[in-house]
């Protein structure tokens, strides 16, 4: 039998995992070292390779390929790049043949691909966008924005990876454990038709040509002020992008943009600046502050219904990904707390004596099920039930934690739904060692329709993964010291560049 790790977030049990993948699920997307990320430049120039390669192999694992062939080839093993810059015009096969055949590829078709090229015009990058690429930097380049533009496409492939592994995991556990989840596997990924696009601009004559550019394809919502804008995207729908001028009055661009990332609710909505702040420090700012893209006026409208199309794609895929990790979780904590052997022990409380009685745990229960009226379970213990008063179980608590425990179970027999919650136990009897325990607790619907007397629980000991919690919480601390120190070097390789420039 797999030995099962389970880790807890805000409290509650979130996700069950076996050893050897249970770091990469539990690892905060955001904290990844990027430090390890590989890049691969395909370019024929070899003047060309070694300015990227100087660029980026103090940040990055690089590999070159001068030709579409040896960058297919590349792709295509073992070792997968984290992110293509790709150039277009090269003999034999061109960019965007060789984007075309790796988004065909199953196996390479998440790879963000960042043309990197001397074709200026808005067609050739209209084009680029639409075979695939997230992203579009035209020749020569600037440094600090090449470097920016890659971090920023890392985030949102590592966020995606994360989400994916962690949904595929839970599905094939789920599988395993023959629960039904056809439901999950027929839902496909929408596309970004009906998506929502807030434009924030404090110019009516601008707010009006966005409107009139994307109104056919989206639902456009407008403000004209930063304030707005926050006022809207906390009200329910939320927008799925938001396109944010910089230069507004009482409230910049920028400020909106960090106030939004800051905030949980709002922080994974895409944002793309669009202004007439042309400059590469200005683009710089906005990528650091956590916009997807950077578009300058005067606008190219093919290019921002590209650009648009494509990170609200990448947000659709998102979202998904997240929802559909967030649903095998639940079932699967559950159905884990049911099945898995010597993990889990079962409780009913009857309050018309105010008493608690321990089942005990599935290995020693034969034939066990929960009802779904009221009666007691039909099971026996080799040692019997165990049998106490309510408030002699509750007197091993923390008082606050008792009482709050006591009117969950009073409050749930008056609504009838289920609840959970997490406790700690500061001593045990004899035992005098802090724990936490996780439960999960059904009222039992009385067969005459009186008051419900009978709630079902079941509960496990989460110790040693509060314990793990309280480590993974140090490690991401370490992890994000380590991200300020990257953010620091970036800022002086700027520095640095304008001087270079």
């Amino acid at each position: 039998m797999k030995r099962w790790r389970w880790l807890v977030g805000s409290g509650l049990p979130m996700v069950a995992m076996t050893d050897t993948i249970a770091t990469n699920i539990a690892v905060d997307p955001n904290f990844i070292d990027s430090s390890k990320a590989t890049i691969l430049i395909v370019d024929d120039t070899p003047e060309n390779l070694d300015l990227m390669i100087s660029l980026l192999r103090d940040v990055y694992t690089v590999k070159v390929a001068k030709s579409g062939a040896k960058a297919l080839a590349l792709a295509a093993s073992d070792s997968i790049p984290d992110l293509i810059l790709l150039d277009i015009m090269m003999p034999e096969m061109d960019g965007y043949e060789v984007c075309r055949r790796l988004k065909a590829n199953p196996s390479t078709k998440d790879i963000p691909i960042i043309f990197l090229t001397a074709k200026t015009a808005i067609e050739d990058e209209e084009k680029g966008l639409k075979v695939g690429a997230v992203d579009y930097i035209t020749k020569p380049i600037s440094p600090p924005i090449v470097l920016a533009r890659v971090e920023t496409h890392l985030k949102l492939k590592a966020r995606a990876d994360f989400l994916r592994d962690k949904a595929e995991f839970l599905e094939r556990e789920m599988a395993r454990r023959s629960r039904q989840v056809s439901s999950i596997h027929k839902v496909s990924v929408l596309t970004s038709g009906g998506s929502t696009v807030l434009v924030v601009d404090d110019t009516p004559e601008n707010l009006e040509l966005m409107s009139g550019l994307l109104k056919d394809s989206y639902t456009v919502k407008v403000a004209k002020s930063g304030a707005k804008a926050l006022g809207i995207v906390a009200l329910d729908p939320q927008p799925d992008l938001i396109l944010l001028d910089v230069m507004m009055p009482e409230m910049d661009g920028y400020e909106v943009c960090r106030r939004l990332k800051a905030n949980p609710s709002t922080k994974d909505i895409p944002v793309i600046f669009l202004t007439a702040n042309a400059g590469a420090e200005h683009e710089m700012k906005g990528l650091e502050l956590g916009a997807v893209d950077y578009i300058a006026k005067p606008i190219s409208p093919p290019i921002v219904l590209a650009r648009v199309e494509t990170h609200l794609k990448l947000k659709t895929s998102a979202d998904f990904l997240r929802d559909k990790a967030e649903f095998l979780e639940q079932e699967a904590i559950w159905t884990q707390l049911a099945m898995e052997v010597g993990q889990v022990v079962f409780w009913q409380v009857d309050l018309t004596d105010e008493s608690i009685t321990y089942l005990g745990n599935p290995s020693e229960i034969e034939n066990s099920s929960l009802p779904d009226k009221q009666g007691s379970v039909n099971v026996a213990s080799p040692l019997g039930p165990i049998r106490m008063g309510l408030s002699e179980r509750l007197s091993v608590l923390d008082p606050q934690e008792a009482i709050r425990i006591n009117e969950l179970i009073h409050q749930a027999a008056k609504t009838g739904e289920p609840f959970e919650f997490v406790y700690r136990i500061l001593n045990d009897g004899d035992e005098c060692v802090e724990r936490w325990i996780a439960s999960r607790a059904k009222p039992i619907l009385s067969v005459s329709g009186g008051p419900v007397s009978i709630i079902m629980g079941a509960s496990m000991d989460i110790t040693d993964l509060r314990r793990a919690q309280e480590d993974a919480k140090s490690a991401r601390e370490e992890a994000r010291q380590a991200h300020a120190a990257r953010k620091e070097l970036l800022a002086r390789m700027t520095q640095d560049s304008r001087k270079f420039l």
